[in-house]
């Protein structure tokens, strides 16, 4: 086994064979094949909603494109998957670890397909079974699998997944189809890492219904969507599949690929309307196999397949016609904005996220691109973008990139993250968090008050007990300055303490107070934790009331050692 290491952190593992070896319990250096997690974290933190994660991996992530070249794949394919999956890498960011898997699933032998789903077994699923041999021995199906990429609810710890098969560019002649599959099976990591993400927290938030009631909360039923519609799933796939396609190569042509979904969503609606039958938009947000089937509610007559990636990707198209600022929404800022939606309203995520992101209620949005589906299909054409205006919308913001200072530049840009005076390229020299304006070694609020770079129970907390209980001059700062203080003088600690005060309100109850948050401060700085750090020490209504809380909240305004 050979492994080159490219750039942008991806990995490419080329097998002609393969041996299985015992699961790893860790994987702190981001090998390839190899689970991160054999055992599923505990959460940080909480809230009514959500349990939030954070992973090792994180800022680490790694792409590693696993190709098992028995029988050999051929030089010309082994390589533009690689180029495929970097490209979009580099479209789209990547916010979690993936391991891609390719092979020729029709004559690959027996030991290789079976040791690629060891593996598969051992990465993601050994989260999920008590014995990963009952996953080995329901793995099952080569020759018959289709493209398929994710990130799952309990998987996540390990990352995200990505096959892709032989057969899936073999029964093409052109390159175009299984160039848009490749990125249509990345966009669906894309999607489904960034439902979690909290951009502001750098945490991964999982809903807790899925992971309590999985049966009732997660998976698709007629009339309930548990994460996406089908439409936007598979739809924001195939669009994003289209553009990426033509955008990383000249002779694939988007408008052409976007022609083809038109005429076959144009034929689903033709055909049912023979037969009575109106195709709505909507009738794809969970119930698009009833459609399909002779249980279809309308008629009982089943309907041509696929509208929901067919028409799905059309009504991107559309969205996108409507306002060019519309491109980057569309692949980037609703999955930005699910995980936050999906908390203020548990359930409606994806609804919310999409009303506020394009500015239009779904009903309306469905009214209007149901009613440009029956229009003639040149005026649809008509909307259709050219590769050259798809490559002038590129880039947009990447995965995980957003604007911590608020300042109008996305963090990818910015050189201070945070605008603490204090460059991101310094900060990570410095050890210090780019994202917080209270963490950097000096210059900036932390609750090193006396400025020694340290933060000490017996200075920095005593400082600020005695100022919330009103002490000034000499009885403010005798016994309580560190001698190698920078600031030293009772005025100008009394002066920084002031200016504080909003940041002196460690629990958040809207005033700073000696008992609750001086005493939260020396306690921490003693080396308190759990219960013996809050117990009689928050303040009513506070908002951060929780051992967890509290730690955070002081931890990211102390120095680094």
């Amino acid at each position: 086994m050979v492994k080159c290491i490219l750039p942008a952190m991806l990995l490419v593992m080329l097998s002609t064979g393969f041996s299985v070896e015992a699961a790893v319990t860790n994987n702190p250096n981001g090998a390839c094949e190899t689970a991160y997690y054999i055992e599923a974290p505990n959460a940080v933190a909480a809230d009514d909603t959500h349990r939030y994660y954070e992973y090792y991996w994180q800022n680490t992530e790694n792409l590693c494109i696993n190709i098992y070249d028995e029988p050999p794949l051929g030089a010309l394919w082994k390589q533009r998957v690689i180029d495929i999956l970097s490209f979009a890498e580099q479209r789209l960011g990547l916010i979690v670890p993936v391991n891609a898997f390719v092979v020729d699933q029709e004559n690959a032998s027996v030991a290789t397909l079976a040791g690629v789903a060891r593996t598969v077994c051992d990465l993601f699923s050994v989260l999920d079974y008590d014995d990963v041999q009952t996953c080995y021995d329901g793995y099952e199906g080569w020759g018959m699998r289709s493209a398929a990429a994710g990130v799952g609810v309990s998987s996540i710890p390990n990352g995200g997944d990505l096959f892709f098969f032989a057969n899936n560019w073999n029964e093409f002649e052109a390159l175009d189809v299984p160039t848009k599959v490749l990125f249509h099976e990345f966009f669906h990591i894309h999607q489904n890492s960034m439902k979690f993400y909290f951009e502001d927290s750098r945490r991964f938030g999982i809903p807790k219904r899925w992971q309590d009631d999985p049966e009732n909360s997660l998976y698709s039923r007629a009339g309930f969507v548990p994460v996406f519609p089908n439409w936007i799933e598979e739809g924001g796939a195939e669009f994003a599949g289209i553009v990426l396609a033509a955008a990383f190569d000249d002779n694939i042509v988007a408008s052409e690929l976007f022609i083809e979904a038109l005429d076959e969503a144009r034929a689903v609606i033709s055909t049912a309307a023979e037969n009575d039958d109106v195709v709505s938009l909507e009738d794809y947000e969970s119930n698009g196999r009833l459609f399909e089937s002779s249980d279809n509610p309308s008629n009982g007559i089943a309907r041509n397949f696929a509208y929901q990636y067919t028409g799905g990707a059309i009504a991107f198209a559309y969205l996108w016609s409507l306002n060019d600022n519309n491109f980057e929404k569309i692949l980037v800022d609703y999955y930005q904005a699910y995980a936050e939606s999906d908390v203020q309203n548990p359930g409606f995520g994806w609804k919310d996220s999409f009303e506020a992101t394009f500015n239009v209620t779904l009903a309306d949005f469905y009214v209007d691109f149901d009613a440009f589906m029956r229009l003639d299909r040149s005026t649809q054409i008509a909307i259709l973008k050219t590769n050259a205006e798809i490559k002038q919308a590129f880039p947009v913001k990447l995965a995980g990139d957003f604007d911590a200072d608020g300042d109008g530049l996305v963090n990818s840009i910015d050189l201070d993250d945070d605008a603490d005076g204090v460059s991101d390229e310094q900060e990570a020299l410095d050890g210090t968090n780019p994202l917080s304006r209270f963490s950097c070694k000096s210059g900036c609020f932390s609750f090193d008050i006396d400025e020694n770079l340290e933060a000490q129970p017996l200075t920095d907390g005593l400082l600020v007990i005695r100022h919330l209980f009103g002490f000034s001059g000499d009885s403010l700062t005798s016994g309580a300055v560190s001698g190698e203080a920078n600031r030293d003088s009772s005025d100008a600690i009394a002066s920084y303490l002031t200016d504080a005060d909003s940041q002196l309100d460690i629990d958040g109850d809207g005033e700073s107070k000696p008992l609750t948050d001086g005493l939260l401060l020396i306690r921490y700085l003693f080396g308190f934790s759990g219960d013996s750090l809050i117990s009689g020490a928050i303040g009513d209504g506070a908002e951060r009331d929780t051992a967890d809380e509290v730690e955070a909240y002081i931890e990211e305004r102390v120095p680094v050692q």
